[in-house]
């Protein structure tokens, strides 16, 4: 078999020893890359649990925050009904009994709602409840709740993301170690620099891949 035009001037020896040299630096290499992405794969994908983690404990917070609100909504209606009865009947004793009672943020909209003289006005909403001055502050953090719980939910999936990835450069540097170990099979420079080239291809594929991605 003719010998490779650019080694064809180096005796054999010097040939073997060049290709060892390559191949001993590359599997170095790929062994540490390899290693590197078990590390980094391992290191995301329990920043992938932390942030799933996290998510769930935002979603039972908006549980907690939004059955809240529906005790106090169900609390705000059964008195406005006795405050509505009262009022009609101008019972002021009473009426002002129920409304000194009130939650703030129910007082803040029946002030608004009597405003608008509801029992003349027939404009006038049918209730306070309908009021944009009725405001819970559990569902508004039943929704701030939940937006965190999106927001965590998506960096997992990122973190999902790269964990995979760093998985699948193992089975790249895998390949990088099996064309490069095999070249000591073989007499043929040729036939070893076609599976250096290889080697060479997959390792440098990786670490274009380990350079571009984030690091935990």
């Amino acid at each position: 078999m003719k010998p490779i035009p650019f080694l064809k001037n180096y005796p054999p020896h010097k040939v073997n020893y060049l290709f060892e040299i390559v191949t001993a630096i590359i599997l170095s290499l790929s062994t540490v890359a390899s290693a590197w992405s078990v590390y980094q794969s391992s290191g995301w994908h329990k920043v992938e649990k932390d942030f799933f983690f996290e998510s769930s404990q935002y979603q039972l917070e908006s549980i907690r925050s939004s059955s809240a609100a529906m005790q106090f909504k169900a609390i705000d209606v059964s008195m406005f009904l006795e405050f509505a009865q009262a009022y009609s009947q101008e019972n002021t004793r009473l009426s002002d009994f129920i409304y000194q009672r009130f939650r703030p943020e129910m007082r803040t909209a029946v002030d608004a709602w009597m405003a608008l003289d509801p029992l003349v006005n027939p404009n006038a909403p049918a209730a306070p409840f309908y009021m944009t001055e009725y405001v819970l502050a559990e569902e508004i953090a039943t929704e701030n709740y939940l937006a965190l719980a999106e927001e965590k939910t998506i960096q997992a999936g990122s973190a999902y993301e790269l964990s995979d990835k760093y998985s699948k450069l193992t089975v790249l540097f895998a390949a990088t170690l099996f064309f490069a170990g095999i070249t000591t099979k073989f007499e043929s420079s040729r036939i070893r620099l076609v599976l250096l080239t290889f080697a060479l291809i997959t390792f440098s594929s990786g670490l274009v891949i380990i350079i571009t991605s984030p690091i935990k």
